[in-house]
């Protein structure tokens, strides 16, 4: 294909690189025509942008194609350019939806003697998946400063304040040495978002920028243009700024409104996104005004607004259509300095010398805009938002997607949305998640939710095979990353809560690529150290069955046999059975194999083995001194209900001293005494000194000044330090006494 005298380069990025950089494609519908047109003219097929920055995502099309042929065979799993692109202005088309799909083209009819031909030729179409890359977010931007003007184009306003700026008189006035140059103007159009192929929403808005005023010009209302604007739009005397025009623009303005683009209006619309191609000049807006180291700020979520919502437009609207038809002005300035046009090109040179008279004066109405704070703050919500992402949909059950509301709780970026949203306007929504269309997929089932986005993990073509052939050492790495794991906060069990630790079941996908989940289906089965299972919503679950560094669980087992063993004066085997025939305790011993020696929640489980050998201690010494002895067990059991027991029990084994034991034995002859009355020992918790009950005494309150006793506070006298001060909560409120005092109970 690459050969020399091979068939021509298929996308329209090889178009591009193939052909002498002065001399533009020009695409016409008949199939298999391209012709080359002359210089200064820009390509007239909205099937082949002016714009290419997204040829790299097209396939390979055949000759007689001009824009993306149908898809024959999607690969699963792959993101393809198989839709349209989203609608909005052509420079919004031109440079801020350059990562997304282009438009499909029709495809012409071969003739009778090419299907066999076009077999072979499709039989080698390749596709590739999108290449996605972060946003760009300036350090620092430029921004329109200066007057800017909204009407509505039904209103006789409309055509007086075009008159009143754009005039020829104006004009001279602020630049005498213009004399005979013409009037340069941007021009740019907004529309409400074409989300399906069938929409063909009107143009919405229509912004004009001169020297140091935008015109925004809302036609919602409008099912024709009005006569003034016809006028400018065929004038001879004004030349027009537009930036790919032919892409959309063009379209629209006929859809909409009926007015026809014709050869004659040519020479007075100047396409920077044209000139850009013919001098070598990165094109799309952003980027060319980045390369004229004038940063402009182009945000997608405005760009993707609603033009034609009632009322006025927003203040980010406004801003945002004023930059784009300024900016063309601009840089329609700067790309005829940085190559002067040919002299032949009349309408170029004249843009170039009434750029030079007008310059100083619209350069001056960029501002510079300190963007370092937003940047920062973007990115760092990228991150948190990635990493909870992360984190949710790999979650078991998550089935590998989450939801925006999920993402919001999240702890890290629950607790930056506040600042940010107060610092620099951010928020996590759908609009900032698409912006970073790099990492989530936004997609509804049911009802919104997100992913993230694994098209390199997908697109791998490595053999799983191939990764490595020491299966031992694999397995090894796996165990690792399982052990390594944590689950969502929400999610994850804990050995300090009151339940049994128990090991929970990680889904593969999120400790493991696709070739290697792949590779352990093959091998699982050779490790004891793990178990498998498999899920519709999550596909292959892991269960950690022994830690790699697992603490010695005979040790602590023949730790327990010996303390019982010293207690009671029982045999080994006594002891081993007692400790098997405890539920619990065997319960919280078998935990020990999935964790880590000498971490904290090894410590956690050694203390609770130690509660219940003391609890099968004292149930044994207990049922001895009760009248009619019982058994260990009905005395283990009666000791499990009684709560004070319990803590005080806990209270031992976290600080062993002679005092807290001395409250245990207390304890336990109360419960000898009260046996098989347990549940009257929780009156007994408090005792004074001399082993009397305790009564409870109410809580003290104030009772000056009109305060009240009872401890709710209800119907109390407020304090009052003069006579006939005291207030009650009661329609009859107390009212002070003579004295002075308050009545203080009622």
């Amino acid at each position: 294909r690459d050969a020399p005298g091979a068939a021509p380069p298929q996308t329209a990025r090889r178009i591009q690189a193939a052909r002498p950089a002065a001399t533009p494609v020009r695409c016409s519908r008949e199939a298999g025509s391209l012709t080359r047109g002359s210089a200064n003219t820009a390509p007239r097929s909205k099937h082949l942008e002016v714009d290419d920055a997204w040829a790299d995502t097209l396939p390979l099309v055949a000759p007689w194609d001009h824009g993306v042929p149908a898809l024959l065979h999607p690969l699963p799993n792959q993101d393809f350019v198989d839709e349209e692109p989203p609608s909005g202005s052509a420079s919004e088309l031109d440079d801020a939806w350059a990562d997304g799909p282009p438009a499909r083209a029709e495809q012409s009819a071969p003739s009778a003697e090419q299907p066999l031909v076009k077999q072979e030729i499709r039989s080698e179409v390749s596709w590739r998946p999108r290449q996605l890359t972060p946003p760009e977010i300036p350090l620092e931007y430029y921004g329109f400063a200066g007057t800017v003007v909204e009407v509505n184009a039904c209103h006789d306003e409309a055509g007086s304040r075009f008159a009143e700026i754009f005039s020829r008189s104006r004009f001279e006035v602020a630049f005498p040495e213009a004399s005979g140059l013409p009037l340069v103007v941007g021009l740019d159009f907004e529309w409400k978002p074409d989300r399906r192929a069938s929409d063909d929403n009107p143009i919405a808005l229509i912004q004009l920028a001169c020297w140091d005023t935008v015109l925004l010009i809302r036609t919602t209302q409008c099912s024709e243009l009005p006569q003034w604007f016809i006028d400018f739009l065929e004038s001879k005397d004004i030349l027009k700024a537009v930036a790919s025009f032919d892409l959309s623009d063009r379209d629209k303005l006929k859809n909409s409104f009926g007015w026809d683009f014709t050869a004659a209006h040519e020479e007075t619309f100047l396409d920077i996104a044209a000139l850009a191609h013919e001098r070598n000049v990165p094109h799309g807006m952003f980027k060319m005004a980045a390369f004229f180291e004038t940063p402009m700020l182009k945000l997608k979520a405005v760009g993707a607004s609603n033009w034609a919502k009632e009322g006025g437009l927003t203040a980010c609207q406004q801003q945002y259509a004023s930059d784009d038809a300024f900016f063309q002005l601009c840089l329609l300035g700067k790309l005829l300095e940085h190559s002067p046009p040919l002299p032949e090109e009349a309408s170029a040179c004249q843009c170039l010398a009434s750029w030079q008279v007008t310059k100083s004066r619209t350069q001056a109405l960029l501002k510079r805009v300190d963007n370092s704070t937003y940047r920062r703050g973007f990115f760092d919500l990228r991150a948190a938002t990635e990493e909870a992402a992360r984190e949710l949909c790999n979650a078991l059950g998550a089935g590998g997607c989450t939801s925006i509301n999920d993402l919001r709780n999240a702890r890290k970026v629950k607790k930056m949305l506040p600042d940010l949203q107060k610092q620099c306007g951010l928020s996590l929504n759908s609009s900032f998640l698409r912006q970073n269309a790099d990492l989530f997929q936004v997609f509804m089932d049911g009802h919104q939710k997100v992913r993230l986005r694994s098209a390199g993990d997908d697109a791998s073509d490595e053999d799983p095979g191939d990764v490595g052939d020491d299966e031992e050492v694999f397995l090894s790495e796996v165990l690792e990353s399982l052990v390594a794991y944590s689950p969502p906060l929400d999610k994850r069990p804990s050995v300090f809560g009151r339940h049994v630790p128990e090991p929970f079941w990680v889904p593969a996908r999120a400790i493991l690529s696709k070739q290697q989940r792949a590779r352990l289906e093959a091998c699982v089965h050779q490790s004891d150290a793990m178990e498998a299972s498999f899920s519709d919503s999550d596909g292959l679950l892991l269960r950690l069955a022994r830690h790699p560094r697992a603490a010695d669980d005979v040790e602590h087992l023949e730790r327990c046999m010996a303390a019982l063993q010293s207690s009671l004066g029982l045999s080994e085997d006594e002891a081993r059975s007692r400790l098997r025939a405890d539920e619990k305790f065997m319960q919280f011993w078998g935990t020990l194999r999935i964790l880590e020696a000498g971490s904290s929640e090894e410590a956690s489980v050694e203390r609770s083995l130690k509660a219940r050998t003391r609890i099968l201690t004292d149930a044994q010494r207990l049922g001895e001194r009760v009248n009619p002895p019982v058994s260990w067990e009905e005395a283990r059991t009666g000791l499990e209900k009684v709560k004070w027991y319990r803590q005080l029990l806990g209270d031992c084994l976290a600080s062993p001293n002679p005092n807290t034991e001395a409250e245990v034995q207390g304890c336990l002859d109360l419960l000898a005494s009260a046996w098989p009355d347990l549940a009257s020992v929780k009156d007994f918790k408090k005792r004074k000194a001399d082993g009397t009950d305790a009564e409870k005494e109410p809580k003290k309150h104030k009772g000056v000044d009109g305060r009240g006793t009872d401890p709710k506070g209800k119907d109390q006298g407020k304090g009052g330090k003069g006579k006939e001060k005291g207030k009650g909560k009661r329609k009859d409120k107390g009212k002070g006494e003579e004295n002075g005092i308050a009545q203080r109970n009622r």
